[in-house]
């Protein structure tokens, strides 16, 4: 069973559609009808989460190693966790004011054969301490994951380092590395593992209603494949869904899609002479640039995508404008 373009959201886990189940399929469809401002989530379709298009895209097909990065750049590194943990700052504070933290994640390569980086955000509020617990538990020993933004050299830690403004921004990924291989050793479980003085347990029922997206947050390892190795597109957060999360379904909405739903609403010959590509294609490709692409071309707008989007909208508000100087025309004066 195809999806098409008018197919609800809310019925994507009938389609098993990324794993989602009815309660996540319900949300997302509630997310997107803010997006398009409908009043009824039932309203959102499938071609209202096809309208909602990345704002920018990294190369992973080629990823930079650490000791490639220089002072100031921008750049995506593929790390594993070696140490992640919050410590209290801002000892002078004034009293009253919430704690503050700095958390720090050192990453290194799978190898080991490169020097560490840190990446590193600040935590405040009067939750903070809770959350440091958290974000520590997600971030244990042997994490793989993906950190995108300007490296910088910092020269107490001798090493380059990326401060981010949230962890969102982070992108954990699924790893078939071997830990023990690599001297990246996890925690062993303990005798008490279900029991009440389990860590892991304790740090579980820390999470807050805000962070309900990240119980779906599983590694798949049937979507590992669409996040690495290729150009990928980077969302921004839809509700409670995060760019990795959405990038997993738009793939499997696209993957399922019936594409004959997507219709051609421009001239054939009007295409042929500003050589645009099918809507169709353009719909699947601002998603998922193709393997021979200029990713320079997706970061400016420039893509055939892009140039064939755009001409459509433009296409369109220009006609209606004619239509309406049409009409003022036969006004009587």
């Amino acid at each position: 069973m195809k999806l098409k373009l008018q197919t609800p959201l809310v019925k994507l886990h009938e389609y098993d559609i990324a794993g989602l189940s009815a309660a996540m399929a319900r949300k997302l469809a509630m997310a997107v009808a803010a997006f398009t401002y409908k009043n009824d989530l039932a309203d959102a379709r499938v071609e209202d989460l096809l309208n909602y298009f990345p704002m920018r895209y990294e190369d992973r097909s080629n990823l930079i190693q650490i000791d490639q990065l220089t002072d100031g750049m921008e750049a995506s590194i593929d790390l594993y966790a070696r140490v992640a943990g919050g410590f209290a700052v801002g000892k002078n504070r004034p009293r009253g004011a919430p704690p503050l933290f700095i958390f720090e994640i050192t990453g290194g390569d799978a190898e080991r054969t490169r020097k560490p980086v840190v990446v590193w955000w600040f935590v405040s509020g009067k939750g903070a301490f809770r959350i440091v617990n958290y974000w520590k538990e997600r971030f244990e020993r042997g994490t793989r994951f993906v950190a995108y933004g300007k490296w910088e050299w910092d020269a107490r830690k001798n090493t380059f380092a990326l401060r981010i403004n949230k962890p969102d921004e982070l992108e954990i990924l699924h790893s078939e590395t071997d830990y023990n291989e690599f001297g990246l050793l996890k925690n062993l479980p303990s005798a008490d593992e279900d029991g009440e003085n389990n860590p892991k347990s304790k740090t579980q029922n820390l999470k807050s209603e805000a962070d309900e997206e990240l119980l779906e947050d599983v590694d798949n390892p049937e979507f590992a494949p669409i996040h690495v190795g290729r150009r990928v597109p980077v969302y921004r957060k839809l509700g409670q869904f995060q760019t990795k999360r959405l990038r997993e379904i738009v793939y499997n909405v696209l993957q399922n899609l019936d594409k004959s739903t997507i219709k051609e609403t421009l001239p054939k010959d009007l295409c042929e002479r500003q050589n645009l590509i099918a809507r169709a294609e353009a719909v699947e490709e601002i998603h998922f640039p193709p393997e021979n692409s200029d990713i320079s071309e997706y970061e400016t707008a420039r893509s055939k995508a892009h140039l064939r989007l755009i001409f459509e909208e433009f296409f369109w508000v220009s006609f209606a404008l004619q239509l309406k100087r049409g009409e003022r025309a036969k006004e009587p004066k």
